[in-house]
């Protein structure tokens, strides 16, 4: 009878010992991806880059700033958030706006949002 809280607690350390693993490896896989992608930028040659900020200036130019992109995108996903966030649990709607910025943290484009938000 002894044995059973000690195998939960062995089963609960487990799980925690394998998250920790898959979120370290998720951390070494994408720092190795950005590494990739470091070494590949830097043996394009100066031209192409060139060419790649001038287009990527006019691309700025025609729309909006990112900063400003990423604002509107906040107080909508604040909005959003509070109003579903009402809705699950009226007391404690700022946890749902919480979720929302960490979701909008570090995000460049609309897809790393989306893979991150259901992530």
């Amino acid at each position: 009878m002894n044995s059973e809280p000690q195998d939960k607690r062995y089963k609960d350390w487990l799980y925690l010992i394998r998250r920790i693993e898959t979120i370290s490896n998720h951390v070494i896989d994408e720092a190795y991806e950005l590494q990739q992608a470091i070494v590949k930028q830097e043996k394009q040659p100066q031209k192409e880059v060139e060419e790649k900020e001038d287009e990527e200036d006019n691309d700025e130019e025609k729309g909006l700033k990112p900063s400003t992109k990423k604002s509107i995108q906040a107080v909508i996903t604040a909005v959003a958030t509070l109003i579903f966030g009402s809705f699950l649990s009226p007391s404690h709607q700022y946890w749902a706006l919480l979720a929302g910025y960490l979701v909008l943290l570090g995000t460049e484009t609309i897809g790393s949002t989306f893979v991150k938000a259901v992530q």
